[in-house]
């Protein structure tokens, strides 16, 4: 082996090295809200599917990241919000999706996150809505009005609520 095959080597392996150190720059938080932002212009674009695994993959990173680099990204201050984004952003995929059950364990989690969080409530009722349990979209969108009282949409969506559950019980 040369004098030039070793250097060259030898630079190969600098270069795979400071690629690596770029990723760690980067981060984990990094890598999940640049997935966040994909999925983001991928609901713009009515891909659902692109989004959800967008959003779920970004989720994964930072659950996964409790492992790894776990203690620099779950003491960061925005962790907990962007959780609650993604979840929120993946139960709409879901919500489209027509995945209702999901949509609403995706809108629960975004809900542990963020306690206040009135969009999580009314995306698990408008779960609820869709699967026919009108008493439990009732209950999470009467929270979700309490949250935000000038919301015209949980508003709508709390009166179809209780219609239904006058119509049918």
């Amino acid at each position: 082996v040369g004098e030039e095959e070793v250097e060259a080597a030898a630079m190969k392996e600098e270069g795979g090295e400071e690629e690596e150190v770029k990723k760690q720059e980067k981060g984990t938080l990094g890598i999940a809200k640049e997935l966040k932002e994909k999925g983001n212009a991928a609901f713009k674009d009515r891909l659902w599917k692109n989004a959800q695994a967008c959003y779920s993959q970004a989720i994964t990173t930072l659950q996964e990241a409790r492992g790894a680099d776990g203690v620099r990204v779950w003491a960061s201050s925005e962790t907990p919000s962007l959780l609650h984004a993604l979840h929120l952003n993946l139960s709409a995929c879901l919500l489209k999706l027509r995945d209702f059950s999901e949509a609403i364990t995706a809108a629960s989690m975004a809900r542990d996150w963020l306690p206040s969080s009135s969009k999580a409530y009314f995306r698990m009722g408008c779960g609820y809505v869709e699967l026919g349990r009108y008493s439990d979209a009732v209950d999470v969108l009467k929270e979700a009005a309490r949250l935000a009282p000038d919301s015209k949409a949980v508003r709508a969506k709390l009166c179809v609520a209780q219609d239904r559950i006058a119509t049918y019980g």
